[in-house]
């Protein structure tokens, strides 16, 4: 047995490789690389195989056409979703950018709205009681209905001690709030304030604070009415994290340090955004006091637009994600009908090519018999049945004239 039989895996490469070859009309017995057992085989057994000879000139026609309609078709198709899908990000971007200032508007409302409610109920306080623990907590329980702005009403006097307390009586005399920000906040200037997220006292939750002054006579703080708002409760800021912007998306909202003030994500609440790994170098632009729409990552990594809305009443960060994968679903879609389109096409556009290239072919095939019958009958030198004034007419004409010159030279010698 011979080696190359010995050696069957080498074989098939290279029977392989003489395949390819023969596909591009490349003669075997040009390629000595080659076993000799192939060539010698391809010569005697397999020379009338069509899948190893070299395909026909309709076949190379036909193939080239579908080739050029299919490429043509995925080129148009990939040129117009590229425009298409740009468009669709800014009208995407511009929409998106509207919706999350809408919020934002609405958000400032209701903060203002609760700062005004916090401001009448300092002012209905009556002075003789500015000391009366007793009596401030029945104040704060007959206004009550306050309860539908915030989840609790508490009071405080100048030196930072829990005078009254809606939710938790019990809790007054117990808790000073002095070291607080919001409190320090409100005794330096005289103003409600919007405190930063903060985890409460009392029921270790994180809750926002806001606060109106009550002034004695000679005008300085008496006494701090607080409204407590649970960040994890049903109200307007619980709300917000179950905002949706398509079917993935979300709105956020960060303080203007990178406090975390509402997510989707309870967990992510209080935290501080630098201290997550990974970057997002559109938030830091927000941070910066960027206001619009980005396309980028988080640092998560998901990819998608991301806009970005200051509010006017606490200088926040508003935040709107929308990912990749929800915001473009309907190009991915047209993607995939814009190839199986081009591959429908390419199919159907096939026996049409082959089609034109045998009538285009024919007056070359009746030459190649026209050359093959004068070949047996040199004697003849009949005319070419071609008289089309094309360039194949014109070469069955000029062969005519050859092979006359070459009788009458013949006959001459």
């Amino acid at each position: 047995m011979t080696s190359w039989r010995r050696s069957i895996p080498c074989w098939y490469l290279r029977f392989g490789a003489a395949c390819s070859l023969l596909s591009f009309g490349i003669p075997i017995s040009r390629c000595p690389a080659l076993p000799k057992e192939i060539q010698n085989y391809h010569n005697t057994d397999m020379r009338g195989l069509p899948f190893l000879t070299a395909p026909s000139l309709k076949t190379r026609m036909a193939i080239v056409a579908v080739a050029l309609v299919f490429v043509t078709t995925i080129l148009a198709s990939t040129v117009s979703l590229v425009l298409a899908k740009r468009g669709m990000k800014a009208i995407i971007g511009d929409q998106q950018f509207t919706l999350l200032s809408q919020v934002a508007d609405e958000i400032d409302q209701k903060f203002y709205t609760r700062q005004r409610g916090l401001q009448l109920i300092a002012a209905a306080i009556p002075r003789d009681i500015f000391q009366d623990s007793d009596r401030l907590q029945r104040f704060v329980e007959q206004h009550s209905n306050f309860k539908v702005l915030f989840d609790n009403l508490s009071i405080a006097n100048a030196q930072g001690e829990l005078l009254a307390n809606l939710d938790d009586p019990a809790s007054r005399g117990k808790l000073n709030v002095a070291n607080r920000a919001y409190f320090k906040d409100t005794m330096a200037t005289r103003k409600g304030v919007i405190s930063a997220p903060l985890r409460s006292a009392l029921t270790h939750k994180p809750v926002l604070i806001m606060t109106a002054p009550v002034l004695d006579q000679q005008g300085n703080v008496a006494l701090i009415v607080g409204g407590t708002m649970a960040l994890d409760h049903e109200n307007f800021l619980g709300r917000l994290a179950q905002v949706r912007i398509g079917r993935t998306g979300y709105v956020f909202a960060v303080t203007n340090d990178g406090v975390i003030v509402s997510h989707p994500k309870k967990s992510l609440v209080l935290q501080q955004v630098a201290s997550m790994a990974g970057s997002n170098p559109g938030f830091d632009r927000a941070l910066a006091g960027y206001e619009g729409t980005l396309e980028g990552s988080n640092r998560a990594g998901a990819h998608g637009l991301f806009s970005y809305k200051r509010m006017r009443s606490t200088n926040w960060i508003l935040g709107a994600v929308y990912p990749e994968v929800d915001a473009f679903t309907s190009i991915a879609e047209v993607e995939k009908k814009a190839l199986l389109a081009a591959i429908l096409l390419a199919v159907l556009v096939g026996p049409l090519a082959w089609w034109i290239a045998r009538r285009q072919i024919a007056p070359l095939q009746q030459l190649h018999a026209h050359i093959q019958e004068v070949r047996q009958h040199p004697e003849t030198a009949l005319a070419s049945p071609l008289r089309e004034p094309d360039e194949i007419g014109r070469l069955a004409r000029t062969f005519d004239n050859l092979m006359r010159e070459r009788l009458t030279a013949e006959a001459k010698a």
